[in-house]
């Protein structure tokens, strides 16, 4: 009896985890177009897009951003940790020569990429 009230709970915790982790998602996925992409483009794609590809790095498309550049993984979905855009961002080393993005614009990249950086369109 025990037992089968353990695993009640753990099913529903289970699933109540779940369903936050994807309320999350879905919401970044409408984040991204509004906040996330206008950040990238801003901040990020005139040296890492299709033009300057410094370090072999361009942040203007799902595909590209995602295969990473020369020095690595720039972006590892649910890993900020993992993530070179972040470590990049985090240290204030990115984006070079210019103004280190805000407490909230960096809290934004990490929570993204944590929710496993969603993106609206492929490309």
């Amino acid at each position: 009896m025990f037992a089968s009230r353990v695993l009640r709970l753990a099913a529903f915790l289970l699933v109540a985890a779940f369903g936050i982790a994807s309320a999350g998602g879905e919401d970044f996925t409408r984040r991204f177009e509004t906040e996330v992409a206008p950040l990238l483009v801003q901040r990020c794609v005139e040296c890492h897009g299709p033009q300057a590809k410094k370090g072999r790095l361009d942040l203007s498309r799902k595909e590209t951003a995602l295969a990473g550049g020369e020095s690595g993984k720039a972006i590892v979905p649910g890993k900020s940790d993992e993530s070179l855009l972040w470590h990049y961002v985090e240290s204030d080393e990115m984006p070079k020569g210019r103004t280190a993005l805000s407490d909230a614009q960096k809290r934004l990249l990490r929570e993204w990429i944590n929710a496993g950086a969603p993106w609206t369109r492929e490309r």
